[in-house]
């Protein structure tokens, strides 16, 4: 990655910063009531948003996929403190995995708002507790998978010293190294795959695979609880465009 790429990783997350700080006043000041706790969700998604940007105007984070490895590591002016940000760029990714959790709450509660109210009472004290604590669990997932991957990759950065050379022009030498690498060197060279990276890197796929299966799930029983509904032939084209169309964008990926 040049000096120009990290610049625009940093003009882009300066820009997503004040788009959120704008939208989150929107919400806060303009939202109607009969929003209801639906705005506390968008609220939620902003405000993580805000912080994801926030990071990535730091970091300047740069990924890598070379043979084995999926691995992250900062470009920016700050990669000289690996320490501290092992911290940064896990909580970095705890964010990324809040994103998608935040996500599928939106989708449950539109599918609880028009097809099962019931589902409603979860969002409402004291109910809302065991959400929150799913969405901790799911964020403290994401922030120790990737908090554990940098011993592996401090051991193994041989592996990757002449791709990162490559890439970016960094040493591996005291580059902090965040990721996925599913293998280890044996005494014969060989490439074996070691099983706590595997099952360490099958944790956030997991939880991702089950946030888009999720969303998929609640807007097909939203579309056909509209297919079902009394309303017209055009407003059930119109809502169920509305609904597709906020699933395909969630599932795209994240963008500084």
């Amino acid at each position: 990655m040049g000096a120009l790429e990290a610049k625009l990783i940093q003009s882009f997350s300066f820009i997503a910063i004040l788009t959120n700080i704008l939208l989150a006043y929107l919400i806060i000041s303009r939202s109607r009531k009969e929003m209801g706790n639906y705005r506390y969700l968008i609220l939620a998604f902003t405000l993580v948003g805000l912080h994801f940007t926030l990071l990535n105007l730091i970091l300047v984070p740069f990924v890598d996929i070379y043979k084995h490895a999926f691995v992250f590591y900062p470009v920016g002016e700050l990669r000289e403190w690996p320490n501290l940000m092992q911290y940064a760029f896990s909580y970095w990714h705890a964010n990324y995995g809040s994103v998608a959790f935040i996500l599928v709450l939106q989708f449950a509660y539109r599918y609880g708002s028009l097809v099962n109210q019931k589902l409603l009472r979860y969002f409402c004290l004291p109910k809302i507790g065991y959400v929150l604590g799913l969405g901790l669990l799911n964020a403290s997932i994401w922030f120790m998978v990737f908090f554990l991957s940098r011993y592996h990759l401090e051991d193994q950065k041989e592996y990757l010293r002449d791709r990162v050379m490559e890439v970016s022009g960094f040493p591996v030498d005291g580059l902090l190294m965040v990721g996925n690498l599913y293998v280890v060197i044996n005494d014969r060279g060989e490439e074996v795959y070691y099983l706590p990276a595997v099952i360490l890197g099958f944790l956030p796929v997991a939880l991702l695979i089950s946030a888009l299966i999720l969303m998929v799930y609640f807007t097909y029983k939203i579309q056909r609880a509209l297919n079902a509904s009394a309303m017209s032939v055009r407003t059930k084209k119109n809502a169920a465009r509305t609904f597709c169309r906020a699933c395909y964008t969630s599932l795209l990926p994240s963008r500084p």
